[in-house]
């Protein structure tokens, strides 16, 4: 699938429902993404790359799939969303005026515009729990280096007897 092409969204997401046609699907994964664009660039449908790539391709991809997420929810099992944002997120807000920096194609910076596309990504996680939660789908968003240095860190200051344990213990 390709991210920068919706046509390309929607026949991926397309395909998955031809595919799964009973089964349903409990976890999507949103972690295909581009950063820091040098310049001001499209995608094949016009928008801005990082904000059409990062966040309206997931948007869309989610909407696609939203019944066959909520259909196997369970109250032992929901369903669930994850976000894969950055905590590039707190270069600034997202741009909902001007996402296309069609009003101010001056104003475009590559880390700008990779930080709105991330905050779309937050809003869209908390969005999606709090309107489909009471529904058994739940999302988050997260920044997975974060994570990543976390479980670095118990490694490197833990021996592996005490890692296995901890490992056991959740």
């Amino acid at each position: 699938m390709d991210l920068s092409s919706l046509a390309s969204v929607r026949a991926g997401a397309k395909e998955f429902l031809e595919r799964s046609k009973a089964r349903g699907l409990n976890v999507l994964i949103c972690n295909a993404g581009v950063m820091a664009i040098p310049t001001l660039t499209r995608t094949t449908d016009g928008f801005e790359t990082q904000f059409g790539t990062n966040h309206l391709a997931h948007f869309l991809l989610f909407n696609l799939l939203i019944d066959t997420l909520i259909k196997p929810s369970t109250p032992s099992f929901n369903s669930r969303v994850v976000m894969v944002s950055s905590s590039g997120h707190r270069g600034g807000p997202p741009r909902f005026a001007d996402y296309n920096y069609e009003q101010h194609p001056d104003e475009y910076s590559p880390f700008g515009a990779y930080a709105s596309s991330k905050g779309a990504n937050v809003y869209m996680a908390n969005y999606i729990d709090w309107h489909f939660g009471p529904q058994g789908l739940h999302a988050t968003s997260l920044h997975p280096r974060r994570h990543l240095d976390a479980v670095a860190e118990i490694y490197r200051s833990r021996d592996a007897e005490e890692v296995a344990e901890r490992a056991e213990c959740g």
